[in-house]
């Protein structure tokens, strides 16, 4: 029995159809992986870079982190201590455990140098947030309006820290 000869042929693909397969290869990766920039453009990525881009996403994530534990805390010391004090307190009790995650957060992401300064606002606002909301649960273990008003006050500042945040240019930028 003979073997077919088709069995047995090499496909030869020709050096300059394998050299520009593998060009066009090559360019709808680097497409489909490279970041555009604020105007479109192909931004290099090298390490640094790509690491301050990195960061400069997770200040946006923190940023929003940030509204939420305000709205929470404006709801929390908005209340009269009528209702249940129990649901109240374990609400405050969430609030300030998501405050301390989002500060140790922070505190443990390592920034690049080139937003060193951004790292420092962040940091400032996850404290004010962080005591605001430990002034919020104070309050709701003891009842009194100075305790409210303290609360109120820092929550105050810590919105002043989120407005600072919110002018610098790493933030303004995306």
């Amino acid at each position: 029995m003979q073997t077919s000869p088709s069995n047995d042929q090499e496909v030869k693909v020709p050096v300059p159809v394998a050299v520009i397969t593998l060009l066009v290869l090559l360019t709808l990766i680097g497409m489909f992986n490279t970041h555009p920039d604020t105007e479109g453009r192909p931004l290099l990525l090298l390490p640094d870079v790509w690491k301050t881009v990195e960061y400069q996403k997770k200040a946006i994530e923190w940023q929003g982190e940030f509204y939420r534990l305000e709205s929470d805390l404006n709801g929390l010391l908005a209340e009269t201590q009528v209702g249940d004090l129990l649901a109240q307190s374990q609400s405050a009790q969430k609030t300030l455990e998501r405050a301390a995650h989002l500060s140790r957060e922070i505190d443990q992401v390592p920034a690049p140098m080139a937003v060193t300064g951004l790292r420092d606002l962040l940091a400032e606002t996850s404290i004010d947030y962080l005591e605001a909301s430990r002034l919020g649960l104070r309050w709701l273990n003891l009842p009194k309006e100075d305790a409210r008003i303290e609360a109120l006050a820092k929550l105050q500042q810590a919105h002043q820290a989120l407005q600072q945040l919110e002018e610098s240019q790493w933030i303004k930028t995306h």
